[in-house]
This record gives C-alpha cells, sequence and structure tokens, in this order.
C-alpha cells in the first residue's frame, strides 16, 4: 500500500494521527500500543467527527494526559525501552522522536542531554508519535509521499519566548524539504506534526499513481480561513507502472577510521532517513586499504546524510550522484509461527510474487520467547507464507517457493 499526506493547512501531530485513523487504521490496535508506555497516568484517546470550513473531519481527544516540566532524552528512551511495543512501531517511534531531540539540540546550541525538551515532555506528543507510528503500521504503507507543506508567517509564543513562524525547531526539520508560506498568522506546522512528516516521508511531491481505496481527513482545534485539516490518502500503487524514484547515491572513501565507529554512522544514517547503507572494501591511493561507505537516500534528504558522513567518519569530502530506483510491488501478510505473530513480506512482479520475506524482527521475538532457533522460525514462516499465498491464489498446493530470507 501507498499512502499520501497533504499537508495544505500544515501538519500537527494530533492531526495527523487523526487522519490515519479517518483513513482506516485499526484504533483498538494503536490504543493497545500506546496503553504500553508507562506514563505517569493512564492516558486514553477518542476521536470525534467535527466539521471544518465545510468538511468533516475527525479531531483526537487525549484524556489523562500529565503535562509534565520536561523529559530527557534518557528518560524517554527507557519510556520506549520498557513499553514493549511492536518492532516496527517501537523503532519508528524512535526515528521520530530523536529527530525532534536533534532539531531542538541543534537550534539551541547543546548536546541532547541537555535540552530542555518541553515541546516532547508532554505524555500527548508521545501519545501523537507512538499512536502515528502504530496507524502507519496498522495500514502497512510501504511508501508515504508528501505533498509540500504549508506553513504560517509571523510570530508565535512558544515555551521559549517569542519566536519567528515557522518556529527555528521546524524550519531545522524541514531542511531539504518543499515547505512554502501561507498569510495565516498562526501556527499551522508544529514541531511535532514536522517530525513526523520530515521522518515518514519516502519523497515529497505530487500525489503519485494509485489506485485510492479510502481517504482521511484528521481537523484542528482552531477555525481558520481554509479548512483546518490534514488530509491522508491510501491506496494501491498502480500495477506495474514503469515509473522510478529519484534518490541519491552519496559515497566516501575512509582508509584511516577505527572500524568499530562505521556501525554507530550506519545507525545515525539509517535513524536520519536513508533507504540503505553498505560499505565495499577497496585499494587506494599509494595501495593503501580502504572502505568505500555508500548511502542510498531520498534526495531531499542529500544534506543531512552529507553532514552525517562528513562529520562522523574520517573522511574530508563526500561524493553523490543522482540514481533512478524502481521497487517491486510489495503486500505484507501475517501468518502464525509457533502461536505467534510473524509479518512476511512479499514481492511481485508483474503481479505474480518473486519473494517472501518473513520480517526479522518478529522472528527475532518469536525466537526469543519460544526457544525454537532462529532460521528454524524463519522457515517455519515462509513455508506458511507460501501455503496462505497458494490458498489465496485457489491453488493449493501449488508449490510456490521463495529464495531464503535475508535477516538484513
Amino acid at each position: 500500500m501507498i499512502g499520501y499526506i497533504d499537508c495544505f493547512c500544515g501538519a500537527a501531530g494530533d492531526m495527523l494521527l487523526a487522519a490515519f485513523l479517518d483513513a482506516g487504521a485499526d484504533l483498538d490496535w494503536v490504543r493497545k500500543q500506546i496503553e504500553k508506555i508507562d506514563l505517569a497516568e493512564p492516558v486514553s484517546i477518542e476521536t470525534t467527527e467535527v466539521n471544518r470550513g465545510g468538511l468533516r473531519g475527525l479531531q483526537l481527544q487525549i484524556d489523562g494526559a500529565e503535562q509534565t516540566a520536561a523529559r530527557s532524552h534518557s528518560e524517554i528512551a527507557r519510556l520506549l525501552d520498557g513499553a514493549d511495543l511492536d518492532g516496527g512501531v517501537e523503532q519508528r517511534a524512535r526515528r521520530i522522536l530523536d529527530r525532534l531531540i536533534r532539531a531542538e539540540a541543534a537550534v539551541h546550541g547543546t548536546d541532547s542531554e541537555g535540552v530542555h525538551l518541553h515541546e516532547i515532555a508532554a505524555a500527548d506528543t508521545i501519545v501523537d508519535v507512538v499512536g502515528t507510528s502504530a496507524a502507519v503500521e496498522s495500514l502497512a504503507l510501504e511508501e508515504i509521499v508528501v505533498s509540500p507543506v504549508a506553513t504560517g508567517v509571523g510570530t508565535i509564543d512558544t515555551a521559549h519566548g517569542v519566536v519567528p513562524n515557522p518556529s527555528p525547531v521546524v524550519v531545522e526539520l524541514m531542511k531539504g524539504a518543499p515547505i512554502y508560506a501561507r498569510d495565516m498568522r498562526t501556527e499551522i506546522l508544529t514541531p511535532t506534526g514536522a517530525a513526523l512528516i520530515s521522518e515518514l516521508a519516502s519523497s515529497f511531491g505530487a500525489l503519485p499513481p494509485m489506485a485510492i481505496t479510502r481517504s482521511g481527513y484528521g481537523a484542528g482545534t482552531k477555525e481558520l480561513e481554509i479548512p483546518n485539516l490534514i488530509r491522508v490518502i491510501v491506496g494501491e500503487p498502480i500495477a506495474d507502472r514503469d515509473e522510478s524514484t529519484e534518490s541519491l547515491v552519496l559515497e566516501a572513501n575512509i582508509d584511516d577510521m577505527n572500524p568499530e565507529i562505521y556501525s554507530y554512522v550506519s545507525e545515525r544514517l539509517f535513524a536520519a532517513g536513508a533507504d540503505d547503507v553498505w560499505i565495499i572494501p577497496g585499494i587506494g591511493k599509494a595501495g593503501r586499504p580502504l572502505q568505500v561507505l555508500s548511502v542510498l537516500s531520498p534526495t531531499h534528504l542529500g544534506p543531512q546524510m552529507r553532514e552525517i558522513m562528513l562529520t562522523e567518519t574520517s573522511s574530508l569530502g563526500v561524493r553523490a550522484r543522482p540514481v533512478s530506483k524502481w521497487m517491486t510491488d510489495r503486500e505484507w501478510i501475517e501468518v502464525k509461527v509457533e502461536g505467534l505473530p510473524v509479518r512476511v513480506k512479499i514481492g511481485r512482479v508483474n503481479g505474480k510474487p518473486i519473494n517472501f520475506a518473513p520480517e526479522y524482527l518478529d522472528c527475532a521475538q518469536v525466537a526469543t520467547k519460544t526457544g525454537t532457533p532462529l532460521k528454524e522460525i524463519f522457515r517455519l514462516a515462509l513455508t506458511a507464507a507460501t501455503a496462505r499465498q497458494a490458498t489465496d491464489a485457489g491453488r493449493p498446493g501449488s508449490g510456490l517457493e521463495g529464495p531464503t530470507p535475508n535477516p538484513s
């Protein structure tokens, strides 16, 4: 499935979560993920249908959310560590919150632990991030395209005083993304909204070719000159479209860095939105062995990738080239292994399944809980998925087989 986020009136965390729920995300499952977070008080979410500028939409209410003075980066990490969230939800939520923390630190000229995290301290912000991460997982969105994002003008009041609109944190978060101003003297693009869309976006642009299956509208609290809504459109990619995604490959030759650092650099790049990171050994100047660090990135994230590569490695330069990327049509199914759920990704070409890939994190969780070897969990998940596919296709016993999945 593919999703499109239409930010014609900016973006806020509660509006985006409401839009995904309105577009069909499983509210009960989203609630269960949120309830796993050990906040000071129990938190519940409800939705109400409202009208904004003549259009209907869902408005989110968060009940029981405490308003704490501040939480540190490590305190927020501990909240997620103890929550036992679904693997995909936890990873996405961590990336979004880390992105927000880094932007706050950059704006205030301090490190992550030194930030007074007023924006992400409140429970409702954590709920927005975890809830939206869960909603995206529920809808099984493989790709999300985001429209150019509207912002307001003038100044706004924040916990740090009066600041320009859009706020400095929003500007930091939206580096490389297309934004434009509406003549509205109010905040319509919030830091949480900016962190969410900048992390969720596979790319920015116009509505991509898709067969629309559903849509949803998330409503803000203010009445504005235009409908105070954000729109989410969900659909199936147009089958077999001969269309590529424009990306960047950034590379750096490194011959003098402690090899223990590569793992950390890769984690930083993936957390910032890289599609892939790989390292190839080679021979450089004067016959010296080197490593070529390569990063595949959405074009709009090129500046962030370049900065990480230059600051976190010993390289003195980075080169980049545009590339076109073609991807198979993909879908997720869920199978049971040892009585526990495991998601399996299916890749298709011309409608025919060609690859079956059990989700590593799900398999690892089942292996840990049952004591069954991880390779056996992979085999059982693959067998269950191919059998399910054969049954769904009306050809039981057809012998559909995929290649051995790569856990990475």
